[in-house]
């Protein structure tokens, strides 16, 4: 799911396009004061109390919710937020400047900056909102359906307030469209407010016991009015959401939760239905015991503080196995304190890591793959002279730097440093490999007193270097980056380690982890759009963009994001620091692993259930025409048996079987059942029946395929003159083929001469 690691950024900015609209135009306060809170009571073990979830609205989200994004008191977080460099980056003149050349006037700062979340949340509803969740739907596939929504407790009760939601809200919505109108429904026995746009999804709200929701997906509004009816407190039930309910933690204002178990139950299932053991990879990370994954963010010293917490059932597995143990940072003594992106990873020692991965990669793939892996491997040693475990691993001990600096992207600097038991060998085998790899004028030159390693690649403008300082061997790009080593060993200053800008991100993070990560990023693209506004064709093109603000003077407000990831015996967890809000990011990460897994094997289950369908309907059809010397007839619209889809409906206008009328043609299904009933395409939307069009002496059955397009017309591209299974002539780049990608054009059908 690659769309999973910026769910939470969107969730948060609908979130503010919401609540905006309810905002009151108070007069500015001064930020109140930082409060000081105590950790919640611990929950009792047979039930969970309302004060003591995540948020005081658990009671009224639906059972079946696999994510929960929390915020407690926001006013106040809002108001922290207002504190960290991200917002201070708004006052500097440049920002002004582009800003009034793109949009014609000065900024607001209401519209452009943090001090809009402020607003947006009311003193009235500052006590818990729910920003979103997300969960699994039977009529519409996991990644076509993420409900998107506010829900704010307190007030609400009185009219003058509903009152203000109506015009308030409605007038916000006219000023990004001016057509928006505003209708009433009745969903579930409660009266919603509609916000209709053209060519928008309509926005739903409305408000039950002092609660208000908000959202653009009436799945979610149907849910959530069910839930405010009948309150099911199955959610805060589940086995996933007590376990991470009962991790020690402070009152954090911003909590996501995600039950992991779900996730890999439904993975599991599909890859099953779909005959693939998609879990290979969820395992070989050994993340096939997850349970849940806790996030929790809080504002501290012009940052954002993050940690995630995954829960396991069962001691680390997988790749987990390759850490060694946690361990306090000692390769950033050696990496450069100008360095935008770098790192440590504390590995287990040489021979032994190598036989971890390679148990792993056995876990990943099928045993004549890995059969065909090793006899690969086997036959790379040879060429290159030299043995991966015995050679270049058994001289490490586990402590490996990294660090990418300099002239981004044209000529980075990248640099690697080892930690080694026997680095003399380690040398030799660096020598054999630049030697196999077509290595020129290998030689030898001395910095500082310093000897060390070099030589160019053909065909590439640069020259490795290496060299071995005490315990270390340091191996770079480019000669520059060897000799910057040189000078922090030798001069004992200008590294990562030491340097005021780590030092807070020091305070910050745990003492001992098996991953330390720190990253300058906002550096690097500034040094990128630098080189991009350079390209005059470019900007004439791209009109604003030529009043882009010069991104390297912003810089200063930014301080860097830096990780640390741990790892227990049923447990993995990642906290960070940050100066933007990028840390929220960090929720995605197992998401991101078992999500795209978990659809990828949904949409090869649904492909093997609508071939399977077309088969039996097959059997049906060729049955009637026995009885009937034809086939059973087709129509679209009203005629057709997806007449109950909506008029704009994909499926409703595609030919498809017709409906029966008194009087009217027979069909597969009345008065004789030649099929139980009709089935629906599982990509059809709206659960629609499957497409199908007959002429005298043929037929052909469609699916839109998992892109839920359809791109064949039956009634002008099929044939009738070609076998069963055969690819008519002007349809083979409209079939489905899983090997242009599991979720890609075309569609699935079946024909019949």
């Amino acid at each position: 799911m690659k769309k999973i690691p910026y769910m939470i950024l969107m969730l948060i900015a609908f979130a503010i396009l919401f609540a905006a609209g309810c905002a009151k135009k108070e007069e500015a306060q001064a930020p109140s004061a930082p409060q000081k809170t105590t950790a919640p009571p611990a929950p009792a073990p047979s039930r969970v109390s309302t004060t003591a979830g995540f948020s005081s609205l658990d009671d009224r989200i639906p059972p079946e919710t696999i994510v929960l994004v929390s915020l407690r008191n926001g006013k106040k977080f809002v108001e922290d937020c207002k504190t960290t460099a991200l917002y201070d980056a708004w006052k500097d003149p440049a920002v002004v400047q582009w800003y009034q050349g793109m949009k014609g006037e000065s900024p607001n700062a209401d519209q452009v900056d943090l001090s809009s979340l402020a607003g947006a949340i009311p003193e009235e509803l500052q006590k818990d909102t729910v920003l979103g969740l997300l969960f699994p739907d039977q009529a519409q596939p996991l990644e076509k359906d993420l409900p998107v929504f506010v829900m704010t407790d307190q007030r609400g009760r009185e009219e003058a307030h509903r009152a203000f939601l109506r015009d308030e809200f409605l007038a916000t919505m006219k000023k990004i469209n001016p057509l928006a109108t505003q209708a009433e429904e009745t969903i579930q026995g409660i009266k919603v407010s509609i916000v209709n746009m053209p060519n928008r999804p309509s926005l739903f709200w409305f408000e039950k016991d002092g609660i208000f929701v908000y959202t653009g997906s009436r799945v979610a509004l149907e849910k959530l009015a069910r839930q405010a009816i009948a309150p099911d407190p199955a959610f805060r039930s589940s086995p996933a959401y007590l376990k991470a309910l009962a991790q020690p933690r402070g009152n954090e204002p911003l909590v996501v939760f995600l039950d992991f178990s779900f996730i890999l139950s439904k993975l599991r299932e599909l890859s099953s239905q779909s005959g693939r053991n998609d879990m290979q990879i969820i395992q070989a990370l050994g993340l096939d015991q997850a349970e849940y994954v806790l996030s929790s963010y809080r504002v501290e010293d012009k940052g954002i503080r993050s940690t995630s917490l995954a829960g396991l059932s069962g001691a680390r597995l997988g790749l987990f196995d390759v850490f060694g143990p946690p361990s306090s940072p000692y390769m950033l003594q050696y990496l450069p304190e100008e360095a935008l992106y770098a790192g440590e990873i504390t590995l287990k020692p040489g021979t032994q890591l190598w036989q971890d991965f390679l148990a792993t990669v056995q876990k990943c793939v099928t045993p004549d793959k890995f059969l065909n892996f090793q006899k690969s491997l086997t036959q790379m040693q040879q060429t290159l002279g030299v043995n991966i475990a015995d050679d270049l691993l058994s001289p490490l001990n586990g402590r490996i730097g990294y660090a990418i600096w300099g002239a981004l992207p044209m000529a980075p600097n990248v640099l690697l440093v080892m930690g080694c038991n026997d680095a003399p060998r380690l040398v030799q085998a660096i020598g054999k490999l630049a030697a196999a790899g077509g290595a020129q004028n290998i030689s030898q030159s001395s910095y500082k007193g310093v000897s060390y390693s070099y030589f160019s690649l053909s065909g590439t403008p640069y020259q490795i270097s290496y060299v071995t300082l005490g315990g270390i061997v340091a191996i770079s790009n480019q000669m520059a980056g060897i000799q910057r080593v040189v000078d922090i060993y030798v001069d004992k200053k200008g590294s990562l380690a030491t340097s005021p800008k780590f030092a807070r991100h020091a305070q910050k993070l745990p003492q001992q982890a098996v991953i330390f990560s720190y990253d300058e990023l906002d550096k690097a693209v500034a040094t990128m759009a630098g080189l991009f506004l350079m390209q005059a064709t470019m900007q004439s093109q791209m009109g604003w963009l030529k009043n882009f603000p010069d991104l390297n003077s912003l810089t200063k407000y930014f301080f860097g994001n830096s990780t640390t990831v741990s790892t227990g015996t049923d447990s993995l967890r990642v906290e960070g620091f940050s100066s933007s809000l990028n840390a929220v990011v960090v929720t995605g990460m197992m998401a991101g692993i078992a999500l795209p897994n978990m659809m990828e094997a949904q949409s090869r289950s649904k492909v093997s259930r609508a071939r399977s369908d077309m088969r039996s309907m097959a059997t049906a059809l060729e049955s009637y025409y026995v009885d009937n010397n034809s086939y059973a007839a087709w129509a679209a619209g009203d005629l057709g048996v997806n007449s109950f889809l909506p008029q704009n409906s994909p499926a409703r206008n595609m030919p498809t079987f017709r409906r029966y009328t008194t009087g009217g043609p027979m069909t597969l299904t009345t008065p004789i059942a030649y099929i139980t009933g009709y089935m629906k395409d599982p990509f059809a939307q709206g659960q629609g029946i499957y497409s199908y069009y007959s002429t005298k002496n043929g037929w052909i059955l469609i699916s839109p395929g998992p892109d839920s397009d359809y791109d064949i017309i039956p009634q002008q591209e099929y044939q009738d003159n070609f076998s069963t299974g055969t690819i008519p002539p002007g349809l083979l780049d409209k079939t489905y083929d899983p090997t242009n990608g599991t979720i890609s054009n075309g569609d699935i059908y079946r024909n019949k001469m």
